[in-house]
């Protein structure tokens, strides 16, 4: 049996799913044959997908005991039924053949409001396909649920392996609605798009910082109040597209250099303008290892505040690298250090045959500094 075994989460007042529960679930009927063998998509997901989530509340619980080895060899099965299920029903991961202009691949990068957003302006991504509909609709409500213990996000990390690996058009378009490298388009389905020898490039486009679902989260409401809240514009597709060509030889961490690299001069040419739309990018000295967000994260408690997860100035007493920035003029240093150092705080350097550059010196807090009361 599946449980949720953190006494923290069990006590947390969790949303209204089951009045989030659309009355009509999204189809899952059709056959899984993306490995050659034939299976219902149900019989697929009680294969893989229903035995997988044991093993995860079993993780969970060995991780909680301090049995880290034991925890790890489950996290690997799990894994690895997440895969098999998405091999599996990869015929239902359909982004759009060459030239489809109604079917256009896309990940994206932020809140799920961006999915839903961009899903109206014709581009596909994983949660828009047969499968991935019917799998938003059946971990949500069904199998996984709201658990804490990692799982739906391990089991959408594994089907995306198969929705990229099925992708077919020379493009594949990406939703960003910050550059946060810890993020699993850059941890992940970057190296793996540049693998898919049918994706010749990559296009970046960027959201503003309000396209993020109210809380509690309800998809099927969602842009209705986020149109609602900010005048019909709730979410919008602003600045100039950037499309990096795939280079098709050599390392992949050299691949993936020369990716970021046009990403981050796209980002730069427009500065001006992304940050005016609260955009936020990460960055931080060479010695310094946690990434820095130009804007704070703001997750508010949604007991006592309204609204929803986003990028907000720093505040008058939250002066960044042990108070030694001001809080006022963090913002700007991220940025220059960003576009200026080709060493973004990185082990790797992102434009390899360019001198390295020192980064910007840090503005200093004075003695009279006004953080303080």
């Amino acid at each position: 049996m599946c449980v949720i075994t953190d006494l923290a989460l069990i006590k947390m007042p969790w949303p209204d799913y089951q009045g989030m529960k659309p009355n009509v679930p999204p189809p899952f009927i059709g056959v899984c044959n993306g490995n050659g063998a034939e299976l219902s998509a149900e019989q697929a997901y009680n294969t893989n997908v229903k035995p997988g989530a044991e093993m995860c509340a079993a993780a969970k619980m060995l991780d909680a005991e301090g049995n880290a080895g034991e925890a790890k060899k489950n996290w690997e099965k799990v894994t690895a039924k997440f895969i098999e299920f998405g091999n599996h029903c990869s015929n239902q991961l359909d982004s759009g053949s060459l030239g489809d202009q109604n079917k256009r691949a896309a990940f994206w990068s932020g809140d799920i409001a961006i999915s839903l957003f961009v899903r109206t302006q014709r581009y596909t991504t994983l949660e828009a396909t047969t499968l991935g509909a019917a799998m938003d609709y059946k971990i949500m409500f069904d199998t996984l649920k709201h658990r804490g213990d990692g799982c739906i996000n391990r089991f959408w990390t594994a089907i995306s392996k198969s929705f990229t690996e099925s992708m077919r058009q020379e493009t594949v378009n990406v939703f960003l609605g910050a550059v946060r490298f810890r993020s699993a388009y850059f941890k992940t389905e970057l190296e793996r798009s540049l693998s898919n020898t049918h994706i010749k490039s990559t296009t970046f486009r960027f959201i503003n910082n309000e396209c993020k679902c109210p809380r509690p989260r309800n998809d099927a409401t969602c842009l209705e109040e986020l149109n609602k809240m900010y005048s019909g514009n709730g979410c919008e597709i602003y600045g100039t597209a950037i499309t990096c060509p795939h280079v098709q030889e050599g390392a992949m961490k050299d691949r993936e250099n020369k990716i970021l690299g046009c990403l981050r001069k796209g980002l730069c040419d427009q500065q001006e303008l992304l940050r005016s739309k609260g955009f936020a990018v990460y960055w931080a000295p060479p010695e310094v290892k946690a990434h820095w967000p130009s804007l704070q994260y703001h997750d508010p408690d949604f007991k006592n505040e309204a609204g929803a997860v986003k990028y907000i100035p720093y505040t008058e007493s939250q002066n960044v690298g042990s108070n030694n920035i001001p809080y006022d003029q963090v913002e700007a240093y991220i940025w220059e250090g960003f576009c200026s150092q080709w060493n973004l705080g990185e082990a790797n350097v992102w434009a390899p045959e360019a001198a390295s550059v020192p980064p910007p010196p840090a503005p200093a807090v004075e003695n009279t500094s006004t953080h303080k009361k």
